[in-house]
């Protein structure tokens, strides 16, 4: 059995003097619901084996909360800027290529990619991620090649809670 966290990067802001998408920062209440939304998630998941960030500032400033709130050392997050550049090709490319030693992956990306993704990888009809949110797909296979579309069960979606 494999397990599959996907994350959408928590709220950003719109600096006037950040000039590229790429650096944009997570805002106040992007940091709020990053930090409840790993808590959250804790309660429900034990153990993460790896975290693979977008290195975009607003997704790694993400992975960041989740990378505390399971104790993993900052330095072993991963990045990849395929999850930024390119498609869900590349993406669940990028799974397949998984140790299976690792049972429990979290990706933290961008929409419409993320959404995309739990849609194909799960048959389930989602309109749109909140930002923040976190979807758990579990995969009843061994070895991370074996994904493919409509082969995982969407074990929940959580959202950050709003007022």
């Amino acid at each position: 059995m494999k397990k599959l966290l996907l994350v959408r990067h928590a709220k950003s802001g719109w600096e006037s003097d950040i000039i590229s998408d790429f650096y944009r920062k997570l805002s106040k209440q992007g940091n709020l619901d990053a930090d409840e939304m790993a808590n959250l998630i804790k309660n429900s998941i034990t153990k993460i084996d790896r975290i693979v960030s977008s290195p975009a500032v607003r997704a790694i400033s993400t992975a960041e909360y989740f990378a505390n709130a399971f104790k993993v050392s900052f330095s072993q997050i991963e990045t990849d800027i395929g999850l930024y550049e390119k498609g869900i090709k590349y993406f669940k490319k990028l799974i397949g290529e998984q140790d299976n030693s690792n049972e429990c992956i979290m990706f933290v990306g961008h929409n419409p990619l993320i959404t995309h993704l739990i849609t194909d990888l799960t048959g389930a009809e989602i309109s749109s991620l909140e930002a923040c949110s976190v979807a758990c797909i579990d995969f009843n296979i061994s070895d991370w090649a074996d994904i493919e579309k409509n082969n995982g069960k969407l074990i929940f979606i959580e959202e950050p809670f709003k007022l």
